[in-house]
């Protein structure tokens, strides 16, 4: 039987930045008893996060990765990522800029989804012309769901969107586009992969507009939120304690 779940946290640098320390911080105290990794790249030098975070293991890829957002992306739509991890049955990837306010998880987990992240209030669209949607078959596409900054993935079935459509994987690396459009564009399509709504999204985590979603919410705070302090700190604030 699988592990259930996986919290992934990919770095670069050689120490987090001051608000990035403080995010991780907060986070890793509300999920006590996970099982947590960095994924980092093969050589970059762990002396700092082996210092102040013993409890978390190091996963190594390579170098190249690593160096742009658009190599990043390309990490999260390798289906071999999705596979390092596959004695857990999810993985949550929490980037540094995201920011854990409870633990919800088990709740999330539970859930039939194989993609949770935070909505786009305004819907990324995109058009498709590539196999098997080629030509006459060309499909635009438009998506709410869902950003990967802090996102909860169901890892077989990662890897079965990624294999189910190898053409639209190999146009998303292409063209440089980010990996979670590819999820939540080509989930939509696909003949298993189950994704949420907009405002279950919002339950789970936020990253735009949380005003907007806020009152949508009645005022409930969803678990997480992927870039608070770059884009609404004030908003944030006093939903951190000690912050």
């Amino acid at each position: 039987m699988k592990d259930k779940l996986a919290v992934v946290i990919p770095i670069y640098r050689e120490r987090f930045q001051p608000l990035e320390e403080f995010g991780i911080d907060y986070s890793l105290a509300r999920l006590v008893g996970r099982t947590i990794f960095f994924v980092a790249p093969s050589t970059l030098d762990l002396s700092y996060y082996a210092e102040r975070y013993p409890q978390v293991s190091p996963v190594r890829f390579g170098e190249v990765y690593f160096e742009t957002v658009d190599a990043y992306s390309e990490l999260l739509l390798n289906f071999q990522f999705y596979q390092r991890f596959e004695q857990f049955e999810f993985t949550l990837i929490l980037q540094p800029d995201a920011i854990i306010f409870r633990d919800e998880l088990d709740y999330w987990t539970s859930r039939p989804y194989d993609y949770v992240g935070a909505p786009w209030p305004t819907p990324m669209t995109l058009r498709i012309n590539t196999r098997p949607f080629s030509d006459d078959l060309a499909r635009t596409l438009s998506t709410h769901v869902a950003n990967g900054g802090l996102s909860l993935r169901r890892n077989d079935a990662c890897v079965r969107l990624l294999l189910e459509y190898q053409g639209a994987k190999d146009l998303w690396v292409r063209k440089k586009m980010h990996e979670d459009l590819f999820f939540g564009c080509m989930g939509a399509l696909s003949k298993q992969f189950v994704l949420p709504t907009e405002m279950v999204c919002s339950m789970f985590a936020i990253d735009q507009s949380p005003e907007y979603y806020s009152i949508l919410n009645g005022g409930i705070v969803p678990m997480g939120a992927h870039a608070w302090w770059s884009r609404s700190p004030q908003f944030w604030k006093p939903y951190v304690r000690g912050g």
